[in-house]
């Protein structure tokens, strides 16, 4: 848990305490929690003055008229004693400033923020936050913007709103906060007197607005997060800023509004806000120039991207001229699937007495990196009396789909031909195109999957049609044509069979509606606590859906995606046939009597890609039963989680317990 508290350096104002209280509280439990977490940084000394005038700001110099800011991040951990949906975590403080304009007694109102967790939904989730610091100088009568610059560690979908400030209401565990109503004129639709209009982006959740009045100002955010592909809501956060608008008229350098000399990547433009649509594994590029208002200015220019993007790329011809141009570039992969704000600066650091402020202008894109269409296995089905197939597409969420024939015509024999994932019942073999015109022509837009006719088992009967006599007879005779039936061996570690000079490999996915594969580290495998142990359930469906025959499995293999340095002590492997259909706390969570397999010769290190685990003791899988895999480990200090492809369920398929 993090709180980041800044102060304006000013006459009157407090000084930061050491350390701060923070509360915590659910409607699942009936106690609240506090805990007072320390200083882990600061106090820092923060301003936007040219160098030459920051050693005289106001936190340095007390009569300085050169506004500057203290800021402390406080830290700590705490352990939530259960899963809910709906904890609340909030600090408050008495010293709003009595100078705010658009707050009625202002000295009289309290600050108070808070976040909100859903762990019942991702145990291991990471909250938003806001990576840019709330210290800008604003001009009189500039167009101005001010930045949030919302990350999400899990890149989770995020929406950030404009907010009330708000005051609280009781203290301690009982506090609660109430919205502050904006007086004299000002408003949450307009609350720093804009000629413009106060927008604020709900992607990138930039502010825009051109300020009219001088003074000292509140605005307040909200940033929510969503899981990706569920929708649910995992959490959210709050940011109240006092901004100060200055005597200052010298108008920010040019920057360019749009990406110029985009390559494999599409600029979307909407009403409801413009976005970059990126590609796993696809390199794309472009640049964005700045402009100096006088030739003489020297413009310098900087980015967010290796905090937003690791292994991106962004440098500058012309730094330090009047026109330097940046060019970003980023070959992402599909652990970056997701959202992100890049924001490009350019700042013009020619300053005089009368201009000691270092003025910003920027680009701001909301960048989203989404997978590309993979339609899944070929199908097969029955011509009498069969199932549907459930077809399993992998691909962006949220946007529409298309189902066309090989040919461009109509699907026959689909369920829904604009959903991503109907079911299909051709009268003949078929082959259909899914695909999207959401994603950038350079993503792989579209597949082909194939629905055939099972016909490798049939009943012929015989004879054929006959006209018999009155008194008659005729024999009638029915043969069964296919493979013969399969002999199911017996669950467990006996009777195994000798090795092929050629083992099959399969990977096994969900046939659950709508599931689509994604990286996780919730439940992942290789969770990083310092010890574990978790089961994981294979459905008999899914096993046979992608081919699995009573037979005896020699290895399990995970698909690895971003990799952890931890390495997994005593890691062990166990298997077991089970007549369970889920391992929910409902039906006892934990199987009993699994049977060993694999034991770790020594401390496991997971790399990039599938990470296979070759059994000591081969195991039988009957084929009638579903199965349980187990894992544990145990290490001697925490370390951090590997991140894992998954497929999502609609049902409990993980028992776990960690310490």
């Amino acid at each position: 848990m993090t709180l980041v508290v800044f102060k304006a350096c000013e006459p009157g104002s407090i000084s930061l305490n050491t350390a701060e209280t923070v509360y915590w509280n659910s409607s699942c439990v009936s106690t609240c929690g506090s805990r007072s977490l320390p200083t882990v940084q600061g106090p820092d000394t923060l301003d936007q003055l040219c160098d030459t005038f920051s050693a005289f700001n106001a936190c340095r110099v007390s009569s300085s008229p050169w506004p500057a800011f203290i800021r402390r991040i406080y830290s700590d951990t705490i352990t939530l004693p259960s899963a809910c949906t709906d904890w609340r975590f909030w600090w408050t403080n008495s010293a709003r400033n009595s100078g705010i304009v658009n707050l009625a007694n202002p000295s009289g109102l309290s600050i108070y923020v808070e976040a909100g967790m859903n762990n019942a939904a991702k145990w291991n989730n990471s909250s938003p936050r806001f990576i840019i610091d709330p210290i800008p100088y604003l001009c009189q009568n500039q167009p101005a913007f001010f930045l949030n610059g919302p990350l999400d560690p899990n890149n989770d979908s995020m929406v950030t709103v404009n907010s009330n400030p708000l005051d609280v209401n009781g203290g301690g565990c009982t506090a609660q906060g109430t919205n502050i109503l904006y007086t004299g004129g000002y408003s949450l639709a307009n609350p720093l007197a804009s000629s413009a209009g106060y927008n604020v982006s709900p992607t990138t959740a930039t502010a825009s607005f051109t300020p009219t009045t001088q003074g000292k100002f509140v605005v307040a955010f909200k940033c929510t997060e969503y899981d990706r592909v569920t929708h649910d809501q995992l959490g959210y956060i709050m940011r109240d800023v006092q901004l100060s608008v200055l005597n200052c008229n010298a108008p920010p350098p040019g920057i360019d509004s749009v990406p110029q000399n985009l390559t494999n990547a599409t600029y979307i433009t909407s009403t409801s806000g413009n976005y970059l649509i990126a590609c796993p594994g696809v390199p794309f590029s472009f640049n964005i120039s700045g402009q100096s208002n006088t030739i003489s200015n020297a413009l310098f220019m900087s980015s967010n991207n290796l905090t937003i993007a690791p292994g991106s790329v962004f440098g500058v011809t012309g730094q330090g001229s009047a026109t330097p141009t940046g060019t970003f570039s980023w070959t992402p992969t599909g652990a970056d699937v997701g959202d992100y704000t890049l924001i490009i600066t350019v700042k013009d650091s020619t300053c005089t007495n009368n201009q000691p402020i270092v003025l910003p202008n920027y680009f701001v894109v909301y960048l989203k990196v989404l997978p590309g269409v993979d339609a899944g296995p070929d199908g097969r089905i029955c011509k009498l009396d069969g199932s549907p197939w459930q077809f399993n597409v992998t691909g962006p969420a949220n946007v529409p789909y298309y189902w066309t024939s090989l040919n461009g015509g109509a699907p026959v024999g689909l369920s829904n031909d604009s959903v991503r994932n109907p079911t299909a019942y051709p009268p003949y073999n078929f082959t259909y195109i899914v695909g999207t015109n959401a994603i950038s022509s350079n993503c792989k837009s579209r597949d082909t999957v194939s629905i055939y006719i099972d016909t490798s088992n049939s009943i012929k009967a015989t004879p054929n049609d006959a006209v018999l006599c009155r008194p008659g007879y005729l024999q009638l005779s029915s043969l069964g044509i296919g493979n013969p039936p399969l002999i199911n061996m017996n669950c467990g570690t006996q009777g195994t069979l000798p090795p092929c000079a050629v083992e099959d490999v399969i990977e096994v996915r969900s046939q659950y509606t709508g599931g689509t594969l994604q990286s996780t580290n919730v439940n992942t495998p290789f969770p990083g606590y310092r010890t574990a142990r978790m089961q994981f359930l294979l459905t008999q469906n899914d096993l046979y859906a992608y081919g699995i025959r009573s037979g005896t499995l020699r290895a399990l293999a995970f698909d690895v995606n971003t990799p952890t340095p931890t390495q997994f002590k005593n890691l062990t492997i166990s298997l077991k046939c089970t007549d369970r259909k889920t391992l929910s706390a409902a039906t006892g969570s934990f199987e009993p009597g699994a049977s060993l397999v694999y034991t770790a010769p020594a401390p496991v290190t997971v790399t990039l890609g599938w990470n296979q685990f070759t059994f000591d003791t081969p195991y039988n899988w009957d084929s009638t039963k579903n199965l349980i895999v187990e894992l544990c480990y145990s290490n001697t200090a925490v370390g951090t989680a590997a991140t894992v492809n998954a497929v999502k369920t609609n049902y409990c398929l993980i028992a776990n317990v960690y310490r």
